[in-house]
Formats: structure tokens, sequence, C-alpha cells
């Protein structure tokens, strides 16, 4: 399914009531073409043990770390320039939700946000827990 412009978020409510909807919406559908063509070519060209390389240095020696994304759901918030895309990462398995949102009010102190886990069959790196995060900017 591709999404039209019609069923796309246009202000953060409707945004955060399609959050259970969009974590087992394939990821190609939330990104436009190019860069969803241009996260393809990544996984092509990089293996997956350089991949978990490349995140495992970002960690600096901390269990858990918040990044911006580098291949945000571009499609999904075309029409939010006010939302940011991070996902938080961690080495140590599963965090519970408590402790996913202490770890955002920390990084992210009087914003509003809202996150979500993939579900399995859609996630891009199953090996290393992770959720996604979007936090409006203004």
């Amino acid at each position: 399914m591709v999404f039209t412009d019609d069923q796309l978020p246009k202000n953060w409510e409707e945004f955060k009531l399609m959050a259970d909807f969009i974590k087992s919406t394939p990821v190609d559908n939330l990104r436009f073409p190019d860069d969803q063509a241009f996260y393809n070519n990544y996984l092509d060209l990089v293996d997956k043990d350089t991949r978990l390389k490349i995140l495992f240095n970002t960690f600096d020696g901390k269990s858990r770390i918040i990044l911006r994304t580098s291949f945000p759901y571009s499609n999904l918030i075309k029409f939010l320039p006010f939302v940011s895309h991070y996902c938080l990462w961690s080495r140590d398995g599963e965090i519970k939700p408590s402790e996913v949102d202490q770890e955002i009010k920390s990084k992210f102190p009087q914003k509003d946000y809202f996150w979500f886990e993939n579900d399995p069959i859609v996630k891009s790196i199953p090996e290393v827990w992770h959720c996604h995060i979007f936090v409006k900017e203004k």
C-alpha cells in the first residue's frame, strides 16, 4: 500500500493516532521512493556485519543511544515539517516502556513525542533492539 496525500497526517494529533498502523506498515511505503531506493542500495552495498559495527561504534561505550535516523520515514511526515524522526537503540536488548519514556524525556525535555517498536517482520535490524521516536520540535 502506498499512501496518498489524503491519507497522510496533516497535524500532530492525526499523526499520533496512526502509531499502531505505522508500526506494521511495510517500511518502503513510509519513505519517498528515492529515499527508499537509497536505503535499499545501502543495504545491498554494506553487509550486515559492517552495518552493525557502524551502529555499535556510535554507542561510544554507552548501552543505549538515541540517534536521528539516517533513513527517516520521509513520506509519512512530509506534511509535518516540525516533526523529527529518531531511533533509540539498545545494546542490552529490549527496554521496558517506562525506561524508553525516561530515555526520551531525558534527551528531549519539555517536548511532545511518541514512539513505537516496529513489528518484527518489518524491522530492518532485528538483531539490535530499537524503537522509532517522533518528536514534535515546535
